[in-house]
């Protein structure tokens, strides 16, 4: 609403010099610059937004001056504040309405199917908004957009649209319709969470750093949750604390990240969408109770460039599962079924994915149903943090680790056949490469085309243990034993083809006896207690340091048809029961 600034009725014809109203121009000047000015004034004065309070003093009908306080209707450059009233008497839309902000602390409003769009401000923070028979729908479009408080509730059954910069402090609130958030500004915003979605949910992110939500309470998504980030800087993105999600997940990563936490039932799946430059996924705390195959494949776009960044911390998988990645970390996780990692490569700008058709392992679940984890956390009893693998496991890709480099304090275990595929030609595959070595309880299967599968770089050791089946035949890379101790009495085996050399290193020991048939041997300061036989089988030199200790018996021969084998050249070794 507005006042008009100037009262006086006044006429003026070319040529005059006065208003009737007393107000003196000079002549000449042209009438057309006082209309215009006149008129700017007005405009100028209408733009102001007054306020109006619900009072409903007189009816529900919204169009009705007298239920307003002050007594006129709201325009479309107005604010509304509606609160309980003693009356308990609350508006009816009677047609598509504009706002420039509006304000629900408490009572209540009916859209009766109609569309309130809000270019300011809009707070729902209390009450009952829209009606369950009637429905229809707000459009926040302002500035700032935010639900519920601390301390009160609000329930909402209309169609949400929120387009806006700032979409804050959603929390303690029900939506019954379907929700579409759109973020595109902003800088860092959370909320407190405790919010209820009963139908589709959609979170779009075109602009600012980060968005929080669910932050110290779940959020409960009934049915499908779509996040797309698609921003300028890809940075953050959007984070969801704590979740139920009772329904599929699609994750649109066409640049920054999405950070997911929470439970997903087993009604939901994980569904990776449209991927772009640089995405990358982190679950954290994150329990997929699907038993259906799962599949997260962050390989990047197909034109080429810089693959996902795909990280899983205190997760929990019930189902077989697939994870990729540019860059793939996990830590602390528990795998139930079979599981395939990799750590993706590139070959001429195109992702090269798993090839799922080399494993051909069989497996039988022992258990159908897993144990409900209450608390992903996954730790040994010595205080380590642990990744537990309860099926089989298929890891494959090149210049990375089965769990991660350096002085972190956590491992793998392995309780069933676990395959190491080294596909990246030129790097080596390190295994137990922290300072707590990885566990391997079954089968330890060694294959691929690339550089050097490396044990113990970091101080660990690796202990195979009795029963434990190290298989290298497949192996066309370097085998490097460093920091491993074969366990137990039983006689191992050790089978190398192609043209892969064996590196005995400082921190391999053999507690059992020992055959090893390898195209190239080289003793770099091993020890081995238990009788020893090795044979080289492919032409070539072979140049050892030395700094050995053999125990017991060793024999080593040459069959290859030319070449030699040469032991000590650097340091002695020990030879204590003849050769």
């Amino acid at each position: 609403m507005y006042t008009p600034l100037l009262s006086p009725v006044f006429s003026l014809t070319r040529g005059q010099t006065e208003l009737q109203a007393g107000h003196a121009i000079k002549k000449g000047h042209s009438i057309y610059f006082y209309i215009f000015l006149i008129g700017s004034l007005l405009l100028s004065q209408s733009s102001q937004a007054a306020s109006y309070t619900w009072n409903g003093s007189m009816s529900t009908d919204w169009n009705t001056a007298a239920n307003w306080t002050p007594a006129a209707v709201p325009a479309s450059t107005d604010d509304v504040t509606i609160n309980t009233v003693s009356v308990n008497r609350y508006p009816v839309l009677v047609a598509n309405t504009t706002l420039n902000s509006f304000t629900l602390n408490s009572g209540s409003i009916d859209l009766a199917g109609f569309v309130l769009t809000c270019n300011g401000t809009t707070t729902l923070k209390g009450g009952t908004f829209g009606s369950s028979l009637t429905k229809g729908e707000i459009k926040a479009l302002g500035g700032t957009t935010s639900f519920g408080s601390a301390t009160t509730s609000v329930t909402i059954y209309t169609i949400v649209t929120v387009i806006g910069p700032v979409v804050s402090n959603i929390q303690n609130t029900t939506f019954n319709e379907m929700v579409s958030f759109t973020k595109n500004g902003g800088y860092l915003e959370t909320a407190n969470g405790n919010n209820v979605f009963k139908e589709n949910v959609t979170i779009t992110m075109t602009d600012g750093l980060r968005w929080g939500l669910a932050q110290n309470f779940p959020d409960t998504f009934h049915k499908e949750l779509t996040i797309t980030v698609n921003k300028p800087n890809w940075n953050y993105g959007v984070y969801i604390g704590k979740g139920i999600y009772k329904g599929n997940i699609t994750t649109n990563i066409i640049t920054a990240g999405v950070y997911l936490s929470g439970t997903q039932e087993s009604t939901g799946k994980l569904i990776i969408g449209q991927l772009g430059v640089q995405p990358y996924l982190t679950l954290t705390n994150f329990i997929s109770q699907a038993t259906d195959p799962l599949t997260i494949e962050l390989s990047g776009p197909s034109s080429g460039g810089v693959g996902g960044w795909f990280t899983v911390e205190n997760s929990v998988f019930y189902g077989d599962v697939r994870l990729a990645g540019y860059q793939l970390s996990y830590k602390g996780c528990t795998f139930f079924r079979r599981a395939i990692l990799q750590k993706s490569t590139w070959v001429n700008g195109v992702p090269n994915p798993a090839r799922a058709s080399d494993w051909t392992t069989s497996w039988t679940p022992t258990a159908n149903t897993p144990t409900p984890i209450p608390n992903p956390v996954n730790t040994g009893s010595d205080g380590v943090v642990l990744n537990t693998f309860h099926g089989p496991v298929y890891i494959l890709g090149g210049a990375w680790t089965i769990s991660g480099w350096g002085n972190a304090a956590f491992r793998s275990v392995f309780n069933e056949e676990v395959t190491v595929n080294n596909s990246t030609n030129g790097y080596n595959f390190y295994i137990s490469a922290n300072t707590t070595a990885d566990v391997f309880n079954k089968k330890l299967i060694l294959t691929g085309s690339g550089y050097n599968m490396r044990f113990g770089i970091n101080g660990a050791i690796t202990n195979i243990h009795e029963g434990v089946i190290l298989d290298a035949t497949g192996l066309y890379g370097g085998l490097q034993l460093e920091k491993i101790v074969f366990k137990g009495t039983t006689e191992r085996q050790l089978t190398l083809t192609g043209t892969t050399p064996v590196y005995f290193g400082s921190g391999f020991s053999s507690e059992s006896p020992l055959t090893v048939t390898a195209p190239h041997l080289y003793f770099n300061g091993g020890k081995f207690l238990k009788p020893s036989t090795f044979t080289k089988t492919v032409a070539g030199d072979n140049v050892s340091t030395g700094g050995n200790i053999f125990k017991d018996k060793v024999l080593i021969k040459n069959q290859a048809t030319s070449g030699n084998i040469q032991l000590a050249t650097q340091y002695n070794d020990v030879i204590e029961k003849g050769q």
